[in-house]
């Protein structure tokens, strides 16, 4: 049975982590490669509970559970309703659960870290998404986008979204990384460090 049934292309997050180990899989490894030395950045007696927004089935859940220490709480959510059993199968030992990011179900400066992952450059609405994770975050965020124009470029030239000028479907916000670090820096956050893996970028920011 195909697990992602009915998902169109913008929800289909899992889709990269299938596709083996050729390139796709080199690509992946270097994010969350840049992920953990973002995460390393974080003096270790700040962080005690983590949580990632848009967690898909749970492939990149169980990546940031080994990038954290043992200590750290990781808890996750989906706002795809079907996709949080599958994420929760995948990841027994983290607590998931369906959530919208414009309405965490997460008390004031209640979570150390906060991972947006992939997930902004789909928002009808950022600067909402990003008030409510200010609101949630006792003070770290980190937040990952495809680095553009290169995200568009390489799709186009690979042959994907030729009608679309290379746009993966879903995607209606486009960010540089310097783009990225000027709207978290409009947002009320302090950027500290970025990663830019090909084709992404990724920001830790702190709260101010």
């Amino acid at each position: 049975m195909n697990t992602t049934e009915g998902l169109t292309e913008a929800e289909d997050f899992g889709r990269k982590y299938k596709e083996g180990k050729g390139l796709m899989g080199r690509m992946i490894d270097a994010y969350f490669t840049s992920v953990a030395r973002l995460v390393a950045r974080i003096p270790q007696t700040e962080l005690h509970s983590a949580l990632e927004i848009g967690c898909g089935e749970g492939f990149s859940t169980e990546r940031l559970r080994a990038i954290l220490n043992s200590g750290v709480t990781l808890e996750a959510s989906e706002y795809v309703e079907r996709q949080v059993p599958l994420a929760q199968a995948r990841v027994p030992n983290v607590r998931v659960i369906q959530e919208d990011i414009y309405h965490l179900q997460r008390t004031d400066a209640s979570l150390d870290l906060i991972f947006a992952l992939e997930v902004m450059e789909h928002l009808d609405d950022v600067p909402a998404a990003l008030r409510e994770l200010h609101r949630a975050t006792r003070r770290y965020i980190m937040i990952g986008v495809p680095n553009e124009p290169l995200w568009r470029i390489m799709h186009f030239l690979a042959g994907k979204n030729i009608r679309d000028w290379g746009n993966t479907p879903g995607h209606v916000n486009h960010w540089s990384t310097s783009a990225l670090v000027k709207l978290l820096q409009h947002n009320n956050f302090r950027p500290i460090a970025a990663g830019t893996p090909t084709p992404w970028s990724i920001v830790l920011a702190e709260k101010i």
